[in-house]
């Protein structure tokens, strides 16, 4: 895997995503922007399927607000008189938002914005901090491919980012193919978020949040929960993963993959 470092660079450099965070602030308003949707498990994505394009304007990333609502089961409300947009929640929470105003109401509590909603090819559009800071999504970004690709991940369950599969001084290199590395976590180690060998599965649980994907081994006693960051957009898979082995309900491994 090492015999061709400039090769592998370049591929670094063309497809890892430099950061994931929850608030893209970005200068080139021309990089590409998709939107990946997933309702269920944080493993099942799809590409945001529309006829406008999320845009970018003064550095705030703006996405199509109906077509990602109904995906999500949330139900919207137009008066195009008014210019007026009520969304309801599947809780039954209420935003009621105007086109070009910063005032909002969440619950008939007003509260004004860095940003207005913004009517772009005859769609409402509204900032993705609206996402982030009134809905029950997870929304994480990540920029690709020379910071030319911005991704957003949209989804119902918690993500992980980079940072929760990374392999410091707690991990050993176990295994080094063309296709990946395998990485075990140490007896004395401890995991980004603070799991260790030993702690139950519970604490796992309670910690990384429902497994994206679970197989029992041999029994109901052993058996393989793993947890999945968001990947290459294009690629529609992850490119980290990180495997919890758990035997009577303690870790007994765990293994990254990257």
């Amino acid at each position: 895997m090492r015999k061709n470092i400039s090769l592998l660079m370049l591929l670094v450099l063309l497809i890892s995503p430099k950061e994931i965070s929850a608030t893209p602030t970005l200068e080139n308003e021309s990089v590409i922007i998709t939107v990946m949707l997933d309702e269920r498990e944080g493993t099942n994505w799809e590409h945001l399927n529309t006829d406008t394009e999320p845009f970018m304007s003064e550095g705030v990333v703006y996405v199509p607000l109906r077509v990602i609502a109904e995906k999500f089961g949330y139900q919207v409300e137009y008066n195009d008189i008014d210019k007026k947009a009520i969304i309801t929640s599947k809780n039954e929470d209420h935003l009621v938002l105007f086109v070009n105003s910063n005032d909002i109401k969440i619950n008939g509590v007003n509260i004004t914005m860095d940003q207005p909603p913004v009517i772009n090819n005859d769609r409402l559009f509204i900032p993705l901090q609206y996402i982030s800071d009134f809905s029950d999504l997870t929304v994480i970004w990540g920029k690709f491919y020379l910071d030319t690709v911005l991704c957003i991940w949209l989804s119902e369950v918690d993500l992980l980012t980079m940072d929760d599969v990374k392999t410091d001084h707690n991990y050993v290199l176990v295994e080094e193919t063309i296709e990946y590395e395998m990485y075990e976590l140490l007896e004395s180690g401890i995991t980004a978020r603070s799991i260790s060998i030993g702690d139950t599965a519970d604490k796992v649980i309670s910690v990384y949040g429902p497994a994206h994907k679970q197989i029992y081994i041999d029994s109901m006693q052993q058996k393989v929960i793993s947890y999945l960051p968001p990947g290459d957009p294009f690629e529609l898979s992850a490119g980290y993963i990180i495997h919890f082995y758990i035997a009577d309900n303690k870790v007994t491994k765990v293994v990254v993959l990257r």
